[in-house]
C-alpha cells in the first residue's frame, strides 16, 4: 500500500509573520488526522522539510513555519504534508547529512536507546552498534541509518496500524 501524501497549495504569503494560506487537499490519512488548529505539522517541498504550526484562516488553512527561512518558496506553491509523529522521523532523514553521523557501540548493560526512525531497541543485549548525530544527538539503529539516511529515503512512512509491504 502506498502512501499518498496530503498537499497543501499555498496561494498568498504573509509578509510580516511568514504565515502560508492556501488549501489542503486532505486532514487524514487513513484515519490520522495530520491537519487540525494549532497542529504541529510538517511541509516537503524540493527535499526541504519545513516545521511549524497549523492555523483556521478565513476558512483556509494557514501554516506558520517555525523558522523563516529561504527554502520557504512564495506562493503560488505545492509541498507535501506530513502529520508531527513521521514529520519529526523524516526530519531525521532530511535535517542532516551522512557524514555527520558517527559509528557508536552501545555499551550500558542497564541502560538503552531507541532507534529514532524505526524505535527498535538499542542496548548491550540486542542491536549493539548504531548511529549517533553529532548534531541533534539523535541515535538511529544501523539498518535504519544505510536504508534511509544514507539514501536520504522517506520510505518507512507508513500509515498506522500497517507494516512496510502492505
Amino acid at each position: 500500500m502506498e502512501l499518498v501524501f496530503p498537499r497543501f497549495h499555498s496561494s498568498r504569503r504573509e509578509p510580516e509573520t511568514g504565515l502560508l494560506v492556501g488549501r489542503v487537499s486532505a486532514l487524514q490519512v487513513f484515519r490520522e488526522t495530520w491537519i487540525g488548529d494549532r497542529y504541529i505539522g510538517y511541509l516537503l517541498h524540493g527535499g526541504h522539510l519545513l516545521g511549524g504550526r497549523w492555523h483556521r484562516v478565513d476558512g483556509a488553512w494557514g501554516f506558520l513555519p517555525r523558522e523563516r527561512t529561504s527554502v520557504v518558496p512564495l506562493p503560488p506553491s505545492e509541498f507535501e504534508v506530513l502529520g508531527s509523529y513521521w514529520g519529526e522521523r523524516a526530519d531525521l532523514v532530511l535535517g542532516t547529512l551522512p557524514d555527520q553521523w558517527s559509528e557508536e557501540t552501545w555499551s550500558d548493560p542497564k541502560e538503552h536507546g531507541h532507534c529514532g526512525i524505526c524505535w527498535e531497541t538499542i542496548n548491550s543485549s540486542g542491536e549493539q552498534r548504531y548511529r549517533r548525530n553529532a548534531v541533534s544527538n539523535d541515535v538511529c539503529c544501523i539498518g535504519c541509518y544505510e536504508s534511509y539516511v544514507v539514501p536520504r529515503s522517506l520510505g518507512f512512512i507508513q500509515p498506522f496500524g500497517s507494516s512496510p509491504g502492505d
